[in-house]
């Protein structure tokens, strides 16, 4: 089935610009506003499968045949790791038809970003009520991933430490479009005005809520937490300015903005990398090879 790619359809471009909310869009806002500041929204939850293997495979030692027969009671997680281990990037003189020589192939750190990769896929694509805006949340996450793999290397970061860092770092828009989700079948058909505001106002708060209950590292929480002002992450910076990076990328690249994507070279974030000046036009290059489109009718998997 051939992907129409869509001219900016990026939902974070309407954040700050369009302003004007209808009434009914403003009393979404504020049953929104005040639920999240009682804490009054439901966490996602990693499937317990996944939750097991990750923890397993945390381990400074761990059974590769006990991990197998975990990943082994998983239909889906068992096809997607062998595709995986026999995609391109992967793949060796053989192919690849047992789950302990997919593990051993890729490796536990892709694993568990592969993990996660179903799980943020898996929440956000549970939403049907909004399946639309849904696809465009799991492109831009997987899209932000596969950027943050590709420029790991000039940044001197593990490109899985990266990739991560990438994909969840906005995971706060999974629970934010569950409660959007609720409120369209009380008031009707939402506009990309008011997704994006109430990502924009209410994304890291939730998003740091979110790394907690999923146990991720400190650097995720605080990257989720606090990533758009990312100098005022002291603790993370670095993790921080590399989440804030990639979605810039992203988001001009979904625009097509030739020119702020070439002014991105003289951005802070990069300064924060401390990738070198020379190397600059290199990770914008990396960043438009591994970006993810905008596709209409159908979302972008991994």
């Amino acid at each position: 089935m051939p992907t129409v790619v869509v001219q900016g359809a990026n939902i974070d471009k309407h954040a700050r610009h369009d302003t004007h909310l209808h009434d009914r869009e403003a009393r979404i806002l504020e049953n929104i506003d005040q639920r999240i500041q009682k804490g009054r929204f439901e966490l996602p939850h990693l499937p317990s499968t996944s939750m097991m293997v990750i923890e397993m495979s945390s381990k400074p030692t761990v059974e590769i045949g006990k991990l197998v027969e975990s990943i082994a009671t998983d239909p889906v997680l068992s096809s997607e790791l062998l595709k995986t281990a026999n995609s391109v990037i992967y793949a060796g003189a053989e192919p690849v038809d047992s789950l302990h020589a997919a593990v051993m192939r890729i490796g536990l750190r892709t694993l568990r970003s592969l993990l996660f990769t179903l799980s943020v896929r898996g929440a956000i694509m549970h939403e049907k009520t909004i399946a639309h805006f849904a696809e465009e949340v799991w492109r831009q996450s997987y899209s932000m991933g596969s950027i943050a793999r590709a420029i790991a290397p000039f940044a001197r970061m593990d490109p899985e430490r990266a990739f991560l860092i990438g994909l969840l770092h906005d995971i706060g828009k999974v629970p934010l479009l569950a409660m959007l989700g609720r409120e369209i079948k009380k008031e009707g058909e939402m506009t990309r005005a008011l997704v994006g505001k109430v990502f924009y106002l209410h994304h890291e708060v939730v998003g740091a809520a979110v790394a907690k209950a999923w146990n991720l590292r400190e650097e995720i929480v605080s990257a989720a937490g606090c990533h758009h002002h990312f100098e005022r992450n002291t603790e993370h910076t670095k993790a921080a300015a590399l989440a804030r990076l990639v979605h810039q990328l992203d988001l001009q690249l979904s625009l097509e903005s030739e020119q702020e994507l070439r002014a991105l070279i003289h951005s802070p974030e990069l300064d924060a990398l401390e990738i070198h000046a020379d190397n600059r036009w290199q990770v914008i290059e990396a960043a438009t090879k591994a970006f993810v489109p905008v596709v209409s009718g159908v979302g972008a998997t991994a």
